[in-house]
């Protein structure tokens, strides 16, 4: 139930199984909606999280009642084809109404042509608020890089 965790774990640091059974002992499975709200203004967390499958998002608010985006989790990695595609972001059979963020890790595309980039990596953040296809193409170099939606 806790394989993805336990591979987190072990991509960070050589840990034993018994070592992982027993933190892994210490976590309960959790179901959340689609824009759920965990914990309130006025609540302290008591709790640690780690995504299976979705999205966590850190914000707050200011006095002036504006959202400001503090953290995201990683929830999945996709790697683009030949083309720069990536062929199956999204599941097409749900819905998929939320805020992405794409991070786009340039500075291993330059290193690997053996050259230098002025940006390690590139994020992307859109919305998606209808069933409508979605293509967010990024036009790139060394030196900049520009994005749009594209259809």
């Amino acid at each position: 139930m806790f394989n993805l965790l336990k591979r987190y774990i072990t991509s960070r640091s050589e840990v034993q199984e018994e070592t992982l059974d027993l933190i892994c002992s210490h976590f309960s499975l959790v179901k959340t909606r689609r824009n759920e709200i965990l914990i309130r203004f006025d609540e302290v967390c008591k709790g640690y999280y780690f995504v299976n499958d979705g999205c966590l998002r850190l914000f707050t608010y200011n006095v002036d009642g504006n959202e400001t985006t503090k953290v995201w989790s990683v929830v999945d990695k996709k790697v683009t084809d030949e083309q720069g595609r990536i062929k199956e972001f999204l599941d097409q059979r749900q819905q998929n109404k939320g805020i992405y963020k794409l991070t786009f890790f340039v500075k291993d595309y330059f290193a690997s042509k053996k050259m230098e980039s002025f940006y390690p990596f590139v994020d992307v953040v859109f919305q998606i608020q209808d069933d409508k296809h979605y293509h967010v193409p990024i036009t790139l170099s060394a030196y900049g890089y520009s994005t749009y939606r594209g259809n």
